[in-house]
């Protein structure tokens, strides 16, 4: 393992910042080694994974593409309504399975019918939607979707207005088609979000990529447990995966909070002091991050 990075591994109740309660037993693994913070937005495991890559969500999901077909990262949601938005419930509360994939598609492939458009499933439960005419539209990523709420406002783009229609029959689809019944006590899905769309221009195959460690289902066909590279997830999953004997190897670390990413390297040689983490100068935006990580 060469890399961590754990998409919410940094809360700020307050004003100075604090790792998530889950990292705790390795806190003084974690906060002895050298900082420095960076701008960044909020990331699920794929999202960090496309943007080390440099590519659109989707295309990391796609092993064999067809030329001038448009592919679209689909997540479902369950919301509760919040003034003049829906908050979203972290993914990782739907307890996500492959079987409710299937329940899904059943109920959202008429409605995708009439656009020309796929709902694909895969093995692992993750959804992909396949576009034969492309939508020119540029929806938030669902990270941001999680942190922030769903508006009223349409994606920007000149199908962005078509696109949000469309999302909302799925909605009301769903609700009529009563899908909790199937998923016996856990959240029901409201809708689905796209998200991370990418458009094929010529046939290609899968994307080579280091092996990762990661719980998250839409990255599972790209997971190798057994030597990975990079371990990426929310702070529970991450604490799963590690030793529980509170100790780090010599790894990198980054560790992601509400618009800031803290790189730890290294050691400092000095007490840990504080239970929490003062901010520091920013040394710069996302991609200044993922250049240093990944050398692109």
């Amino acid at each position: 393992m060469r890399l961590m990075v754990v998409t919410d591994g940094l809360l700020q109740p307050q004003a100075q910042w604090q790792l998530h309660p889950a990292l705790h037993p390795w806190r003084r693994s974690l906060l002895r080694r050298r900082r420095r913070w960076f701008a960044a937005g909020a990331h699920n495991a794929l999202s960090v994974v496309a943007s080390m890559m440099g590519q659109p969500a989707a295309r990391l999901l796609v092993d064999d593409a067809q030329p001038g077909r448009q592919y679209w990262v689909a997540t479902p949601w369950h919301g509760q309504a919040v003034r003049d938005r829906v908050r979203i419930l972290p993914f990782s509360a739907l307890d996500w399975r492959r079987q409710d994939a299937r329940h899904l598609q059943e109920v959202v492939q008429p409605l995708l019918d009439d656009l020309a458009m796929e709902l694909v499933v895969q093995p692992s439960g993750a959804m992909v939607v396949r576009c034969k005419t492309p939508l020119r539209a540029a929806p938030s990523p669902y990270p941001v979707l999680e942190r922030d709420g769903l508006g009223n406002r349409h994606p920007e783009g000149e199908d962005g207005g078509t696109l949000m229609r469309l999302l909302a029959e799925i909605q009301m689809a769903l609700h009529q088609r009563a899908p909790s019944a199937a998923r016996n006590g856990r959240p029901p899905v409201h809708g689905i979000w796209l998200w991370g769309g990418w458009l094929a221009e010529e046939e290609q195959g899968a994307l080579p990529l280091p092996a990762i460690a990661c719980r998250d289902p839409w990255l599972q066909p790209l997971c190798d447990g057994r030597d990975p590279r990079w371990v990426v997830g929310n702070a529970e999953e991450v604490a799963r995966m590690l030793a529980a004997d509170g100790r780090l190897p010599a790894i990198t670390v980054v560790l992601l909070g509400a618009r800031r990413a803290l790189l730890l390297r290294g050691r400092r040689w000095f007490a840990l002091g504080s239970q929490t983490i003062a901010d520091g100068e920013v040394a710069g935006g996302e991609e200044a991050l993922w250049q240093q990580l990944c050398g692109r």
